[in-house]
């Protein structure tokens, strides 16, 4: 074993994995016996009878025929996946995102494949329960393949009916082993409950002689009973009939009348009477009339003087006229009124004479409802008391006779009781032999496992514990990206269709290294210096620098993900405003052509730069095209298409969509608009897809603030806020009306932007775990190629806490302004030697340093740090003693903070070195000690990373696999504290390829990942380091683009660039 070939800190050889690359899930048998047909397995049946035994090598080939697409897309072959169109659907989760549903949508309509790829906190395990929910709506068996932490996240939300999980792995309820236990409790209690029920029958046997005796009676009683319920049945229904025909009759009917008649009389005479009234007052107030003028004249007479005439003698003789006038005119005024008032009161009784027919109407409608209510109720009443008496007399039966029909008994008569007698004996005996048997076999509990299987929906399980069975109509594969493309084919072919969910490749490829300021440098990156050996290099790292990293095959996940998924935001079109210019940058040169750079000004648009790239012996392009400041984004857009036929679209999305909008075909490009922009600029819509897309919406459709771009008739480009240049493409419009139709709309979008006709992956970028702070340094740090100007959420404590000048109590802030005017530290920093090896006991630390208990308790081989377990035991103490912290973990409910180390004997430690202090009493619940592969899928508020290895003089891998340093870094929502010795750190960071049990690969990718880490404390990394650029994309390869979103590098070079 050389210097370089050691052991794992576990004290393992290489890591091991949890299933063997040349065994298939489950026993050979069981693989080959789920898969053959029904005349295979009777010839092998055939020839155990013959033989004894079957060897290994006699079983024929397994036929996998039913996954052919989706085996032949994971092992490489050329095979052409049908397209499909998805459907929409409700989600169970409303507060999924639009790309989540994006991704249940894809996963539930296609026919044999689809992809998922999220990274850290995106709501991978989210989506996969909403894909359960709508499977299980369906009626669809689905297969759920994923670590057990996983399938908890992925089942605990779910109604545990008909959902099962094999082994230990899931949620305590789900587990087939507690599952069979709880039936077969229940089946034996119902068991004992039935054989209790049977003997009692049998103890109630000699009983059934007086029962025939008695037989007859109650035969008797229910005929009559039901004789009667028929006879009250019969007079409910002809109620109505009945009481027409007797109505007339009854005594109240001819009350009713007479009373009318009554009435009717009565008001006759009364208007007779006023009749006469108004008769004798006409006759009066004519009487009067005849003598007002004679009195008039009188009057006149008397005025005049005509002594001579009789008028005046009379007046003169009979007394004064006018006062004779005045008392018949108000004797005639009196005579009006009462006129009025009886001819009103005549009115009056001849309208209530017009009404009395109505009424009497009405009462005698009331009368007969009336009395149909009593009949009727006097009906119930009668039924409900026959009813009562029927079903007493039918229980007694039942009681009696052991529910024997009454009817059929009574249709032969009372002697079939007797013959029936001996077989009712000989049936419950057999009963209750059926009964003591299924007691002895619920006992075993054999058959309970495979009934439970069969029955339920949803069946999860570990990679250990894949199911025998392949009739599942989904099988979804959580961290598909782990598993080897055998694996992926063997679990494939258990179901019709298969879902892989995986997370993101946390590194650009093992090539890509960034410089020392990659997350904190805003300038162009060709300042930064290429990798090469300089003349201090020592031999050994000399020839790790040169080392070309051994060819290893991609996984199988990464290789369908390549081939099916398609960024938008890896488009090259970028738009910028930079130096008083709108910038459109089409094609990025790569770093060695950027020198190569003419400047030509357009003939109609002088105001318009063209900057073509002309590198010697290749063909030209056209790199950049530069606008004036005040040009608008639109005017730029339809320039660079209406004069270079090039679409200049940057995405602002992840995913590339269809949708249907009215009329118009729709390719959404989702960006990741915030709630204010998204509730200004975009509204949401059902889609083909099955998801709610956003999109600009038509009331701001001619709002400057929300351009809309025509590019071809019947081709809108509409735009959302984002980007360097502020709007970025949210989504093309095809106009059917235009002619566009879905086929023509695909084409053109593949033949113009390379976008899949049929979308199988899905890529979540949102992630829902960090503060916004740490998810902007983590998503910088492990996934993208961007330099961020800040690092927050970040916390580093160096063990010794002495290291570094710009340390204040043993912890150092990464968005700290850190000094680096100090002498630098050597070359290659040495380590601090802490670190402890567990298999040369003797030079372990005594008692009571290392107690004599804890160290009973630790295993005989592994890597552990004493000094980083106290530093860390003293910072738990510090923050667990802040109220602020302890109730924001309370708020958040779990584990509040969590200790996660890549070695499991540095756990161990861990644990019971705490295990003696009072956080162990006090905050048991807040904190848990656990590896990564421990804490997969889980999250805390704070994450304290124990890197744990400190090796004095020589470089060393930190963890078994590099995707374990990642899984840490994103364990913490708001915080991830890293204790690390700084010269350990500093040393792996400046080793190159392959070190100890690591590949060329992964240590290409474990010091990648450390460079950048180190590039948040210059202090720890040496600053005369040179680090190479990054010279290729982390998902393609090709050569990337001045860091995405970054400045281009022909806007640095002066204008007397050489060409």
């Amino acid at each position: 074993m050389t210097n370089r070939e050691r052991l794992t800190p576990e004290g393992f050889q290489a890591p091991c994995r949890v299933a063997d690359l040349t065994a298939p899930i489950g026993s050979l048998w069981e693989s080959w016996y789920s898969h053959s047909s029904t005349a295979q397995r009777l010839q092998m049946f055939a020839l155990v009878r013959r033989q004894g035994l079957l060897y290994a090598h006699q079983l024929p080939p397994l036929n996998t025929a039913r996954s052919t697409v989706v085996t032949r897309l994971i092992q490489g072959e050329d095979a052409t996946p049908a397209c499909f169109d998805s459907l929409p659907f409700t989600p169970h989760d409303t507060d999924l995102d639009t790309c989540q549903r994006l991704a249940v949508a894809r996963i539930l309509a296609s026919p044999d494949l689809s992809l998922l790829q999220g990274t850290a906190g995106t709501g991978k395990s989210r989506v996969i329960t909403e894909v359960l929910r709508q499977t299980r709506a369906r009626g669809w068996r689905t297969l759920v393949i994923s670590s057990p932490n996983g399938l908890n996240q992925c089942l605990q939300r779910l109604d545990p009916q008909q959902v099962v999980c094999l082994g230990g792995s899931g949620p305590p309820a789900l587990l087939l082993a507690n599952q069979m236990e709880v039936l077969r409790l229940q089946a034996i209690a119902t068991s004992q409950r039935e054989l209790d029920a049977v003997r009692q029958r049998i103890a109630k046997l000699p009983a059934r002689d007086d029962l025939i005796r008695h037989a007859d009676e109650i035969l008797l009683k229910v005929a009559r009973l039901r004789t009667a319920l028929a006879d009250t049945s019969k007079q409910m229904d002809s109620l109505n009939t009945t009481l027409a025909s007797e109505f007339a009759s009854l005594p109240a009917t001819l009350k009713l009348r007479n009373t009318h008649q009554t009435v009717v009389s009565e008001m006759a005479q009364r208007a007779e009477d006023i009749r006469k009234r108004l008769a004798a007052i006409e006759a009066e107030r004519r009487a009067r009339a005849v003598l007002l003028p004679t009195l008039q004249a009188q009057i006149d007479a008397r005025q005049k003087g005509q002594w001579w005439s009789l008028a005046w003698w009379i007046a003169l003789i009979g007394g004064d006229p006018v006062a004779k006038v005045q008392t018949v005119t108000h004797q005639q005024d009196q005579a009006d009124k009462d006129l009025a008032s009886s001819r009103e009161q005549l009115q009056s009784i001849a309208d209530q004479q017009a009404k009395c027919p109505a009424v009497l109407d009405a009462q005698l409608d009331s009368l007969r409802q009336s009395e149909v209510e009593s009949r009727k109720n006097a009906l119930v009443a009668r039924d409900a008391q026959i009813r009562s008496e029927l079903a007493d007399a039918e229980k007694q039966w039942s009681e009696l006779a052991f529910g024997e029909d009454i009817q059929a008994i009574s249709a032969s008569g009372v002697e079939q009781l007797s013959r029936k007698h001996s077989a009712m004996e000989a049936d419950l005996s057999s009963k209750r032999d059926a009964c003591d048997r299924l007691l002895l076999d619920l006992q075993r509990g054999d058959f309970l496992g495979e009934l439970i299987l069969k029955s339920a929906l949803v069946v999860g399980a570990s990679l250990d514990e894949v199911p025998a069975e392949a009739g599942f109509d989904l099988v979804v594969i959580d961290e598909a990206h782990r598993l080897t493309d055998r694996e992926l084919s063997l679990i494939a072919t258990r179901g019709k269709r298969c879902a892989l969910i995986a997370d993101a490749d946390f590194t650009l490829s093992p090539g890509i290294i960034p410089g020392p300021n990659a997350l904190s440098h805003s300038g162009p990156l060709e300042k930064e210096v290429p990798a090469r050996p300089t003349s201090g290099t020592r031999p050994h790292q000399e020839k790790a620098a040169t080392r070309t990293p051994a060819p290893e095959t991609e996984p199988g996940f990464r290789r369908l993900w390549s081939r099916f998924y398609v960024d938008p935001r890896g488009w090259p079109t970028r738009w910028q405003l930079s130096e008083g210019r709108l910038i459109a940058r089409l094609r990025p040169p790569r770093p060695e052509q950027a020198g190569w750079l003419h400047r030509e000004p357009v003939y109609d648009r002088p105001d318009v730069e063209l900057r073509i790239i002309a590198p010697p012996e290749e063909d030209p392009f056209l790199s950049e095209v530069a606008f004036p400041e005040q040009t608008s984004l639109a005017e730029a857009r339809e320039f660079i298409y209406r004069e270079f036929q090039t679409l200049a679209v940057e995405a602002g999305g992840a995913n590339a969509g269809w949708r249907q909008n009215g009329s118009a075909i729709v390719l959404d490009f989702m960006p990741n608009l915030s709630g204010q922009e998204r509730a200004g600029c975009v509204n949401t819509s059902e889609v083909n897809d099955g998801f709610r897309a956003g999109s600009v919406s038509d009331e701001d459709a001619n709002d400057q603030e929300n351009p809309i771009l025509t590019l071809e008739p019947g081709i809108r480009e509409r735009l959302a806020p984002g980007g360097s240049a502020g709007w970025v493409t949210a989504c093309l419009e095809f106009d059917s009306s235009s002619g566009w139709d879905t086929e023509k709309a695909r084409h053109w979008a593949a033949t113009r932007l390379g976008v899949r006709a049929c979308g199988r992956a899905t890529n979540l970028v949102r992630s829902y775990r960090f503060t916004e702070g740490l998810a902007s340094t983590l998503d910088a740090l492990l996934y993208q190629d961007v330099k961020s100007t800040c690092v927050q959420g970040l916390r580093f404590v160096p063990i010794p806490k002495d290291t570094g000048r710009a340390i204040e109590g043993g912890l150092l802030k990464s968005d700290s302004v850190v000094s680096t005017s100090h002498s630098p530290r050597p070359r290659l920093p040495r380590g601090a030697g802490l670190e402890l090896d567990l298999s040369d006991r003797q030079h372990l630390p005594e008692p009571p340093r290392l107690p004599s208990d804890v160290l009973s308790l630790l295993p005989s081989e592994g890597i552990v740090n004493l000094s980083e377990v106290e530093a860390i035991i003293d910072y738990l103490t510090h923050i667990l003693s802040d109220p602020n912290v302890t109730d924001r973990m309370d708020r958040k409910g779990g584990v509040g903070v969590v200790v996660l180390t890549p070695s499991s004997a540095q756990a161990t430690l861990l644990r019971a070195m705490i295990a003696k202090t009072p956080l162990s009493a006090n905050h048991a619940g807040r904190m848990e000690i656990a590896t990564p592969e421990g804490f997969r899928h889980r999250e805390s508020l704070i994450a304290i990373i124990s890197m744990n290895r400190s090796h004095a003089s020589r470089a060393v891998p930190f963890a078994v696999e590099p995707e374990h340093l990642a899984e840490m870094l994103t364990r913490g929502a708001e915080e991830v504290v890293i204790f690390a010795d700084p010269g350990a750190l500093g040393r792996r960071a400046a080793w190159f390829g392959s070190l100890e049990f690591q590949s060329e690969k992964d240590g290409l990718r474990e010091q990648n990942l450390l460079r950048r880490l180190c590039a948040c404390w210059p202090e720890v990394l040496p600053a005369d380091e040179p680090l190479p650029r990054p010279t290729r994309s982390r998902e393609t390869g090709e050569k990337a683009d001045w860091g995405e979103r970054g400045a281009s590098p022909l806007q640095t070079r002066s204008e007397g660039s050489s060409v």
